[in-house]
């Protein structure tokens, strides 16, 4: 059942200062995959797997899952899945100086590229599906952690940054 409400999109501002035009879109698409696999490591209630990612591209999908526990003893019973999230990550926009610019735009002076405080604005949707009532809980806790870990928003990553 695909479920409806919570957090479906987000955007992901990645600094690229100092890295050429021509592949900051690619480098800021894989490391807005990489805080998701590490989020699916670290999720402490339930054990996530992640796969799909192709991180070569300005636009990927991956899609989470609820992981077989290694440590469960009885391997002859099928564990259905509780539920599945299909990411889609894609660039949508970069940021030069504070002022927006498309993506697609190539109609930008080109001197001086790597002089200027540049951030690419990358889009995360989410697309979620259960079939069960833990499945949806679980959905739902993925939902409202996910946007503060890969933005780098919540309090750990604030508290992080104080210490640095």
């Amino acid at each position: 059942m695909k479920l409806n409400g919570g957090i479906t999109s987000f955007q992901v501002d990645i600094s690229t200062t100092n890295i050429s035009d021509t592949t900051k879109e690619v480098i800021s698409c894989k490391e807005v995959l990489q805080r998701i696999c590490l989020f699916c490591e670290t999720f402490k209630d339930i054990q996530l797997s992640c796969s799909g990612a192709d991180e070569g591209a300005t636009n990927s999908t991956i899609t989470v899952y609820d992981g077989d526990d290694p440590n469960e003893e009885n391997t002859n019973t099928i564990h259905p899945r509780q539920f599945l999230i299909d990411i889609s990550v894609m660039t949508t926009s970069s940021k030069k100086d504070g002022k927006m610019i498309n993506v697609d735009d190539t109609t930008s002076n080109n001197q001086n590229k790597n002089n200027y405080n540049s951030t690419v604005v990358v889009a995360v949707d989410m697309t979620s599906y259960a079939h069960t009532t833990k499945g949806i809980h679980c959905v739902r806790k993925i939902q409202n952690q996910i946007k503060g870990e890969v933005s780098r928003t919540n309090r750990r990553w604030r508290r992080k940054e104080m210490k640095e």
